[in-house]
């Protein structure tokens, strides 16, 4: 008996915990999207995306506004059981042309983050998206912005205003998330201070909320983090600009508390219902290790 032993309780399987809050990230939308793979990973076809919704509201999920969200975490009404928060990021034209018909045929809410600078794109540039040749033409115009803040069905958040790209991150040539490191320069050999660092992300922060005001009148108080990389100096630069709420992308529990980004769930690979039902379902599992 010297030697016998039980495991002990945590080494045991343990039940997902569902969490309180599910945030999904949801990117292009079109209708002619590979079934065996896409040019853009992240983009989903119409009639999946109906098929989400119509599985949400069959399971008995409910889809919930930013500002519920805001008001749950600040001990205002709890939030249903089963919440879901509809996120777009990228602020693609299909969002208005596809998704926002859909939002007004289900009575769902959903928050749209937008680049300033791609929707800035002067005429006659192009750049590279997602395996796409992209003009100004991709994304969604301000007047289209408007008319659907108007409707208080679409809250709009920032996504940066030209952040959402790599920068030289090194000695090396990597390039790495541009909010979530500080930048080498090559001429002077040397890294950015983190003071400098910080400045950055104020001033392209703070031209962005600014943009979103003047075409909507509100500024923005959300901020999805591009590619979901960010750091605690650019959280609380967000926050001093008035982006109290923000997004990343993982898979963890999202929790409801104030200050913490909340991580997302990325819908990509044109998933099916079933298999975004089980994403969901398995997003906070947790699984048991034994281990010495």
């Amino acid at each position: 008996a010297l030697f016998g032993f039980a495991l002990p309780a945590f080494a045991q399987p343990v039940a997902a915990v569902r969490p309180a809050l599910i945030v999904l990230a949801y990117h292009d939308v079109r209708d002619d999207v590979g079934s065996h793979g896409d040019r853009d990973p992240d983009a989903i076809s119409t009639d999946h995306l109906i098929s989400h919704f119509d599985w949400l509201k069959a399971n008995g999920y409910h889809v919930v506004s930013l500002e519920q969200v805001v008001q749950a975490s600040h001990g205002g009404a709890p939030l249903p059981k089963d919440a879901v928060l509809l996120t777009f990021d990228d602020g693609l034209k299909s969002f208005y042309t596809r998704v926002y018909p859909l939002l007004r045929a289900y009575g769902y809410p959903a928050v749209q983050a937008l680049v300033g600078s791609w929707m800035d794109m002067p005429d006659g540039k192009r750049m590279p998206y997602n395996g796409s040749d992209c003009d100004r033409s991709c994304f969604l115009t301000w007047d289209q912005v408007a008319e659907m803040h108007t409707s208080g069905l679409v809250e709009f958040a920032s996504h940066s205003w030209a952040m959402h790209q790599g920068h030289n991150a090194n000695p090396q040539g990597n390039l790495l998330p541009t909010a979530a490191s500080l930048s080498y320069d090559d001429a002077k050999h040397r890294y950015e201070t983190v003071d400098e660092y910080r400045a950055r992300i104020r001033n392209d922060l703070e031209r962005s909320a600014s943009e979103i005001a003047q075409h909507i009148g509100v500024r923005p108080r959300a901020l999805a983090w591009p590619y979901g990389e960010y750091t605690r100096i650019g959280r609380d630069v967000a926050a001093e600009v008035g982006m109290t709420v923000t997004f990343s992308l993982s898979d963890d529990n999202p929790g409801l508390e104030p200050g913490r980004t909340v991580p997302r769930l990325l819908v990509s690979d044109n998933v099916t219902a079933n298999r975004l039902g089980w994403l969901i379902r398995h997003q906070a599992r947790i699984d048991p290790a034994r281990v010495v």
